[in-house]
């Protein structure tokens, strides 16, 4: 008797499988991570009896892990994966967070774009000082911020063009 597997979660090289009637069932749980480890893209397979989810370390493609774990699991009668091997986005843990910077984040941002604005106007301005407030402001923004990454690829567009001028 198989029963429906779901992908909870999947990330490049690793993914989690969950199974209703595993839930406190070692003996299934047991014949499960035998039939994994069998496998040649995975690298291990850790067991949670209590929730009844498989998590899984794999090499290689997650499409041909998926593949390998439904014939592993229709082939052993032990478990049937959903045939495009998606996670459940049905499930309500399955919903896209984004946090709002707090407290300390907010803080570093509103000082790091101060600096920025500080080594800009010392750019501007041979009153104050610029490199120093740039670097600085840059290294506490980070390399994420849109702010950054904009300036970045302003400086490489214009260095591209310098060098065309040049030749």
């Amino acid at each position: 008797m198989s029963q429906q597997a779901r992908v909870v979660h999947h990330i490049a090289g690793r993914l989690r499988l969950k199974l209703a009637d595993a839930k406190r069932n070692p003996v299934l749980l047991e014949q499960i991570q035998a039939a994994i480890e069998s496998l040649p893209d995975a690298t291990s397979v850790e067991l949670n009896p209590l929730t009844g989810s498989v998590l899984v370390c794999y090499t290689g493609e997650g499409g041909s892990m998926m593949r390998q774990l439904s014939t592993a699991g229709a082939k052993n009668g032990l478990f049937d994966l959903s045939p495009d091997g998606a996670p459940d986005r049905e499930h309500p843990t399955h919903r896209r967070i984004t946090a709002k910077p707090q407290g300390g984040a907010r803080f570093r941002r509103l000082a790091s774009r101060s600096l920025l604005a500080l080594g800009i106007a010392g750019v501007l301005l041979p009153v104050v000082p610029g490199t120093p407030f740039l670097i600085a402001g840059a290294a506490l923004l980070g390399s994420n911020d849109p702010i950054v990454r904009r300036s970045i690829e302003f400086i490489r567009r214009m260095r591209a063009k310098l060098r065309n001028i040049a030749a």
